[in-house]
């Protein structure tokens, strides 16, 4: 009798110990596998696709910025090369990338360098903003607490 109710003491203590577990943020590494998957959708899947992996909160500025300058059919993204994510915060990191574009029917391909901010919430990466390049969109100030 003692040894199982010393075993369902220690269960019930691993029970309760994981349900107090804070959620956890995400990798540097899932962080860069994102930032990489966001361009690749720039380059090949078009700037409406790129929109799902916006911040909800964001995406109708980053939807409206597309249509507003006519970009829908005519940016073209020639090339990328996504950096390594440096971690800003405990669920923000930046990604420095490389650049490539043209807007048709203009020929001149500019090379820029850019930066993504890419925010963990709610168990999946998203982009808060963008700094350089062809769509600049500054990323929201931190929340006053401190948090993202």
């Amino acid at each position: 009798m003692r040894k199982a109710t010393t075993a369902f003491l220690v269960a019930l203590a691993v029970i309760l110990g994981c349900a107090n577990v804070p959620p956890r943020s995400g990798s540097d590494e899932e962080a860069q596998r994102f930032g990489a998957l966001f361009l690749k959708v720039l380059r090949w899947d078009g700037l409406m696709e790129s929109v799902k992996l916006i911040a909800p909160e964001r995406r109708k500025e980053y939807a409206q910025k597309i249509t507003d300058g006519k970009l829908i059919d005519k940016l073209k993204i020639t090339e990328f090369e996504a950096k390594d994510v440096t971690r800003t915060g405990k669920d923000t990191v930046i990604m420095p990338a490389d650049l490539s574009w043209f807007v048709e029917p203009e020929v001149t391909v500019h090379n820029e360098h850019i930066v993504i901010d890419l925010r963990y919430a709610q168990g999946a990466w998203v982009v808060e903003g963008m700094q350089g390049g062809p769509l600049p969109f500054e990323p929201l100030p931190p929340l006053p607490d401190g948090g993202s």
